[in-house]
């Protein structure tokens, strides 16, 4: 705070009279320097899955535009809102960079903490395989697909080929054989940024074409994999209208040659695995893929942040560790904060398996940790 005081002359009559004139300039007050960091939503995601970069300002004067710039053109510019969102469709390293620009004319740039490691997600599925032998001696054969995607924005496209000239872009198409032998039938699907494809097969036999009795038998059947710290059950069950024995043979991560239908692996890796299954019944065959994504459990089953887990897909990940030491470190040193922890671990299972199969429940939870998650960074509960 500043002032000048300026000092005035009139004459009046012939008389100087003086008078002080006090002239106030008040200097303004500087605002506090602006100050910009940003992170993502997530770490690892999938091509075709939303990553939101979220900003966080202070200092300078209310309210702030952001421009944003990085990996695969990401840009946005807004008076109000502090995050961009978008969809990347490819793989690899995204990064970002925000600049912030307050209305006192204060401006900083800064390179979002956290780079986004986007990969392929592998789509998995079922098919199987319906015979019918109908009053002409020729066999009919209905193909189906199940795709379990994760892309909920747009439908699925399927493509079917496969012996004998099968082709469809249905789901599941029908055709009839009029020769004997194996067929089979492949089917390859997109569904947003995913890719896959199924086999499916049978080995049918002709009857003389004066039989005249109809017969149904049909092959279908699922794998389904349970996972326990690096342990999975891979479980596999076929339904068949034939009396003959199922067989299965396994192929994939550690599972060469198991003839079981319920092989159990134990896995040294974290990450995700994959199992097919050939299922064999009298005359039908029927591949199936599954996969399961597995993660260390040395720790004890308290030492979880059960939503966290569920939402960042294994308690390694940094943003979880953040979480376990502030509960460690923090809240496990009063009375209060076990109280809290306790309930949690009372709350938080069931809450955990319902979002963990569906991404976009997934994605908001991490949205909504994020902020949480950088407060408690700055506070020294670091990964």
């Amino acid at each position: 705070m500043w002032k000048k005081i300026i000092i005035s002359v009139v004459i009046l009559g012939g008389l100087p009279i003086g008078f002080v004139r006090l002239t106030y300039a008040q200097q303004a007050t500087a605002s506090r320097p602006l100050v910009a960091t940003c992170t993502p939503s997530t770490t690892t995601s999938i091509v075709g899955a939303p990553i939101t970069w979220t900003a966080y300002t202070s200092g300078g004067v209310t309210p702030y535009v952001y421009q944003w710039s990085g990996t695969d053109n990401l840009s946005g510019l807004s008076s109000s809102a502090s995050s961009a969102t978008i969809l990347y469709d490819t793989v690899g390293s995204k990064m970002a960079t925000v600049r912030a620009i307050s209305q006192d004319n204060q401006s900083v740039s800064t390179s979002c903490t956290g780079i986004v490691t986007v990969s392929q997600s592998v789509v998995t599925g079922t098919c199987s395989v319906n015979v019918g032998l109908n009053i002409n001696g020729h066999y009919t054969i209905n193909w189906n697909s199940y795709i379990n995607s994760t892309d909920y924005s747009t439908s699925t496209r399927y493509s079917w080929s496969g012996t004998d000239g099968l082709f469809d872009s249905l789901s599941g198409t029908s055709k009839t054989y009029t020769t004997s032998g194996l067929k089979t039938g492949i089917v390859q699907f997109t569904s947003g940024f995913q890719t896959g494809s199924l086999m499916c097969s049978a080995d049918i036999h002709n009857v003389p074409p004066e039989t005249s009795a109809v017969s149904n038998s049909s092959l279908t059947g699922s794998c389904t994999p349970s996972v326990s710290g690096m342990t999975v059950a891979w479980n596999a069950s076929a339904q068949s209208g034939s009396v003959a024995s199922t067989t299965y043979v396994w192929s994939g991560d550690y599972l060469t040659a198991s003839t079981t239908s319920n092989p159990a692996i134990v896995y040294s890796t974290e990450g995700i695995k994959t199992a097919t299954v050939l299922i064999q019944n009298s005359n039908q065959s029927l591949t199936l893929t599954c996969q399961a994504k597995i993660a260390s459990t040395t720790a004890s089953t308290s030492g979880h942040c059960f939503i966290a887990t569920a939402a960042y897909g294994t308690y390694m990940e940094p943003q979880v560790m953040v979480l376990r030491h502030f509960r460690d470190n923090a809240l496990l040193k009063s009375k209060v904060g076990r109280a809290f922890v306790a309930g949690y671990y009372k709350i938080s299972p069931p809450i955990a398996d319902f979002i963990r199969p569906h991404d976009s429940l997934r994605a908001f939870v991490r949205y909504g940790l994020s902020p949480v998650i950088y407060e408690l960074e700055k506070l020294g509960y670091s990964s």
